[in-house]
Parts: C-alpha cells; structure tokens; sequence
C-alpha cells in the first residue's frame, strides 16, 4: 500500500508536462483554468489525490489558458479535464470534478494496465 505524503501540486508549461509524460512514471495532469469553477471544485479533491498517489504517481497542473497549444495537442475540449499518462501515452481520461477517492481509483486502475 502507498504511504501518503504531503505534495503541493504545482502548475507547470505544456513544454515541462511533456518531459515528464516522456519520464516512463506515471504523470496525472489536471487542465484547468483559473476562470472554470469546476476547475476551483476540483483542485481540493485532486491535491488530496496527490498525497495519496505520491509513490505511484506525479500530480500537475496544466493552464489551459497559458498553454493552448499543448491542450489542443491532448484533445482538451472540456474543464476541468484530468488525464494519466504512462510510459508516454494516455491511459486514461475523466472529465468533470468528482471525488479525491474517485480520481484515486482512476489513477490505480490506469497504471495497472
């Protein structure tokens, strides 16, 4: 089992995302902006995500506002929009705020595969 720990999640560019969806660790990314509500309703619930995932798991955030381009290169048509990225790909997608245990769930089953 996974030891939770303390992670600030931090925005970072598309161009530091990429690097670290290209790492091989598993890399959650939120995209957000900070003018979408359901983007502010879900911050809590996935920086609690990031404590619990935070061996298994790198947590960021992306501004869809600031890195357009890199949202359009990931198909994000919605907010808040999180998906998981290993070994390089997508492995899964959710889009809408939800839960920290439901994000949690979603990371654990997609990087399983």
């Amino acid at each position: 089992m996974a030891r939770s720990c303390k992670r600030t999640v931090r925005n970072y560019t598309g161009a530091e995302v990429a690097k670290k969806i290209q790492s091989g660790k598993p890399v959650v990314v939120q995209f957000a902006s900070p003018y979408c509500g359901a983007c502010h309703e879900t911050n809590p619930h996935i920086d609690k995500a990031a404590n619990e995932l935070c061996d298994e798991a790198e947590v960021v955030r992306v501004n869809v506002d600031t890195n357009d381009k890199f949202a359009d290169n990931h198909k994000v048509e919605d907010l808040p929009t999180v998906a998981v990225y290993k070994n390089g790909r997508e492995v899964a997608r959710t889009v809408g705020s939800d839960t920290a245990g439901a994000f949690v769930k979603l990371v654990k089953q997609a990087i399983k595969k």
